[in-house]
């Protein structure tokens, strides 16, 4: 029995020494014993073909270090770090900010008083401003100006050309709305004429609240703003004024 054994570790060293000096022809040998078997899997050749490679699986110890990844603690934390950051700047960058829309001047009117009927009229056109502090663009569907003399309506205005286009992170987008103004009889507004037609009178200023309807979209969104501002406009007759004799509140 020793002998056998003796032999058997003789074969397996020279076959070692053989496979370290690029001999081709190494295959597996156990030592002899009792307890000795062929392996199964390389059927004793110390091999195992190129078909089995991609169905066997490879068993490790438990306590392998391979098993237990060091730092796994830090990368999670970082990923879930990151993972906020870049969260939080979608969320600053895409989150809706409202559109506000404010009073300019008066850009130009025009009077016309008709002392045969009655009545006057006259043509404002009115400037506003847009702020748009989203980091995309809004398009403006509708501005619509109402106007309003001693809480009567005298008239009527909306945006021309719409839908408009305000630029991101834009302030000061100006826009015209004409409104004309009729003080007649239909109104029980005829006596707005001696206002404006009286020679003996210092001042010829009517006050007029416009009240302004902005609605704008984006990202399928859609938003109204309102405005309420008050004019004095000076009403003498057949007045032109391309926005020099103007007062405002």
């Amino acid at each position: 029995m020793g002998g056998t054994q003796s032999s058997g570790r003789t074969r397996s060293t020279s076959s070692f020494s053989d496979s370290l000096n690029g001999s081709s022809d190494f295959g597996y040998e156990e030592f002899g014993g009792r307890d000795g078997k062929t392996c199964p899997t390389c059927h004793g050749t110390g091999r195992i073909s190129r078909t089995q490679s991609e169905e066997l699986v490879a068993l490790i110890p438990y306590n392998d270090k391979r098993l237990k990844p060091r730092r796994t603690s830090m990368y999670v934390i970082l990923a879930v770090i990151g993972c906020l950051i870049v969260c939080g700047l979608i969320l600053f960058f895409i989150l809706p900010r409202s559109v506000k829309i404010t009073e300019k001047d008066i850009g130009n009117y025009t009077v016309k008083l008709d002392s045969n009927t009655s009545s006057t009229i006259i043509i404002v056109t009115n400037q506003f401003n847009i702020t748009n502090t989203n980091y995309f663009h809004i398009k403006v569907v509708d501005l619509s100006v109402s106007a309003y003399f001693d809480e009567i309506g005298v008239g009527n205005g909306e945006l021309k050309n719409t839908p408009i286009y305000v630029p991101a992170k834009t302030s000061g987008f100006v826009v015209n709305v004409t409104v004309p103004l009729r003080f007649t009889i239909d109104n029980k507004l005829d006596y707005v004429i001696q206002l404006c037609d009286g020679s003996t009178k210092m001042s010829h200023d009517v006050a007029i609240v416009f009240q302004a309807t902005l609605t704008s979209e984006y990202m399928s969104h859609s938003e109204q703003g309102t405005l309420r501002a008050i004019k004095f406009i000076d009403c003498s007759k057949n007045t032109v004024v391309n926005g020099s004799n103007r007062k405002s509140i």
